[in-house]
Order: C-alpha cells, then structure tokens, then sequence
C-alpha cells in the first residue's frame, strides 16, 4: 500500500478478534441524551498498545439520542486526530449509527455529523466500524456526565 492509499474496512458486526490488526487502536462509544433540556452525556474509550484512556463531554441542545450517538463518534474520532493515531477500530452498540456510516444512507438528523465523521475519517490509514452487543459496550462515563451536569448547572 503506497502513502497515498489507506484501508477503510465498514463492518456492522463485531468482527473476529483475530481478524482485526493488532496495531490498531480500538474505539468505544457512548451517549446518553436526556429530551427534557435536551443535554447529551459523550463518552469513550480509547485502547491503545500503552493503555486505555477515558474521555467525557457534555454537549447542549442535542436534538435526540441518535444525534448524541453521532456526535460521541465525532468527538472520539477528533481526539485520536489530536493524539495522532493513524489506525483505528471503531465500535458502537448504536446500530443506527453504524449502519449510517457503512451504507451512507444517514437520517436527516445525522448529515451534518455522517459528514464531520467522513471528513475526521480520511486522516486515518486505516479505520473500521462495527456494531457491538450493548453489553460489550463497557463505556459508563456517559451517564455519569449527566448526572455531574445536572448536579454542577448553576439556577437561573
């Protein structure tokens, strides 16, 4: 494969552990969405060969569970851009999501973030995403963000 090529693997099942490369760094995902002030709880996970590191955001006037799914991708997807990781195993326990990214047929409430995951995506030489069962999906830190956001927004 020559500097200019780069594999993009689509998988929508849980791939088997001994197909995956290696040297790739596996990504978890999770959000949680509360619709009452429409506030979202992102977080994940990312598994290197040095380690693992947890990450959490909080994220304001998200429109539905679905979007908050997208945009924990998202957001994942940038901070290994910033932590330079070149290749990475992607893996959700939101269906609609990874079937949003492997066929390229997104909900209209997804485009905007369908669009930002395809652009973070072509800086990585190689990068898959795959469903996995919710039970899989160790990632807690998203409920947690809730429930610390809920607890530190000041009255108004």
């Amino acid at each position: 494969m020559n500097s200019q090529e780069k594999k993009i693997t689509t998988t929508t099942q849980n791939p088997n552990p001994s197909s995956v490369a290696t040297n790739c760094s596996v990504v978890n995902r999770d959000a949680a969405w509360r619709a009452t002030n429409q506030t979202a709880g992102l977080g994940w996970t990312v598994k290197t060969l040095e380690g693992t590191a947890e990450f959490t955001l909080t994220a304001r006037f998200v429109g539905s569970a679905l979007s908050a799914e997208g945009l924990a991708m998202r957001e994942a997807l940038a901070r290994c851009k910033e932590r330079g990781l070149k290749r990475l195993r992607c893996e959700s326990d939101s269906a609609q999501l990874i079937k949003a990214l492997t066929s390229g047929e997104a909900q209209p409430e997804l485009y905007g973030i369908i669009s930002d995951v395809c652009r973070f995506s072509s800086y990585f030489d190689e990068i898959s995403f795959s469903w996995i069962s919710r039970e899989k999906n160790n990632v807690g830190q998203a409920k947690q963000c809730l429930v610390e956001e809920e607890v530190f927004v000041p009255g108004t």
